[in-house]
């Protein structure tokens, strides 16, 4: 079987002049699991649109953007760049990047603390006058 596969991957190499061999090795099990992952989203997305009332789809979808936008500061390929740096044998990235990421991280808590604060003003203004409009 394993005599197989090298066989197919030699062929591969060949028609697509690409070294698998060191592709396989690499960085393509990152890409790997980003193309899972966005299947998996994809399918997710697809049986939800199908299978559930508009309405709820509409707010799922509303939940999922506002996640989006706040994962803007999150840093989200953080993880990518310590891996390569690590693999790289660059001392001390792990360390840096976990410090950036948690920095990152305290922006984003305090952006949900001043929507909070926010939510709870404008709730304090319509106890005092129902009629306004926010």
């Amino acid at each position: 079987m394993k005599k197989l596969i090298t066989n197919i991957i030699y062929k591969l190499q060949r028609y697509f002049k690409i070294d698998f061999f060191y592709l396989i090795k690499g960085e393509a099990w990152l890409i790997l699991g980003k193309a899972i992952n966005t299947i998996v989203v994809f399918t997710t997305a697809w049986a939800w649109a199908n299978w559930i009332d508009k309405g709820i789809y509409g707010n799922y979808q509303y939940i999922l953007s506002l996640v989006g936008i706040v994962s803007i500061f999150s840093l989200p390929e953080m993880e990518a760049a310590v891996i390569q740096a690590v693999a790289r044998n660059f001392e001390g990235s792990f360390i840096k990047g976990f410090k950036t990421k948690l920095k990152s991280n305290n922006s984003i808590s305090t952006l949900f603390s001043m929507s909070e604060s926010l939510k709870k003003f404008t709730l304090i203004l319509k106890k005092i006058n129902p009629n306004i409009v926010i």
